[in-house]
This record gives C-alpha cells, structure tokens and sequence, in this order.
C-alpha cells in the first residue's frame, strides 16, 4: 500500500502557524507559487523541480533540487495539510484552502519583483 502524505481526514486546512512555517521556506514558498501560477491542482514532481530551477538564482543542481523536493520540502507541506504528496506515482495535489489564497499571492508577487 503507498503512503500519501498529507490525507487529513475531517479537518479543513493547516493551523495558520502552520502555513505561516511552511511560507517561512523558499523551496516550500515556490511550491505553493507553482499551484497558483499554473491554476492546476496536480502536478508531477519533474515539474516542481524545473519550477523551483528557473526560480533559484543560487542555481542548483538539478537532482541536489529533486532529492530536497522529495526528502524535505514536500513531505513538510504534505504534514501541514497544504498538498498531499505520493512519492511512489510522484504526483502532488494541492489542497487549495481559500484562507491562505491572497497571502500566497501576494508574497509571489512580492518575492518575484524583486528578481
């Protein structure tokens, strides 16, 4: 049986501390941006990792990137209840959450302005 990250059964969305840890990161943040900008739902992990490249000025490695992805950020968002995460397909969904809509949009223009 796979283990998909982030099934929260009976609950409506993270705690706001929660979300605001998860913002707290950038690779977390530009996850969250990806969903947003691309009005999808799923998304493949090979397309998070080409996201989260053209987005990192520090310009990584791209398996240093899909490694993170997989091991670190995910799994984090998949904890707080923003995605679910099911690394055998490598598939996410985002739990889209209307209370947190504005803010992601908001600190994704803010951030990529500034670049």
């Amino acid at each position: 049986m796979t283990e998909i990250r982030g099934k929260i059964d009976g609950q409506h969305g993270p705690p706001l501390d929660d979300f605001f840890e998860a913002m707290a990161d950038r690779h977390r943040r530009h996850v969250l941006y990806y969903f947003r900008e691309h009005d999808e739902d799923v998304a493949s992990t090979a397309d998070l990792v080409s996201f989260l490249l053209e987005h990192d000025s520090d310009r990584p490695e791209r398996e240093t990137v899909a490694t993170r992805l997989h091991h670190v950020t995910l799994p984090k968002l998949a904890d707080c209840g923003l995605l679910e995460y099911d690394p055998r397909s490598e598939t996410v969904r985002y739990r889209d959450d209307h209370r947190f809509e504005d803010c992601i949009d908001h600190s994704a223009w803010t951030e990529f302005q500034s670049t």
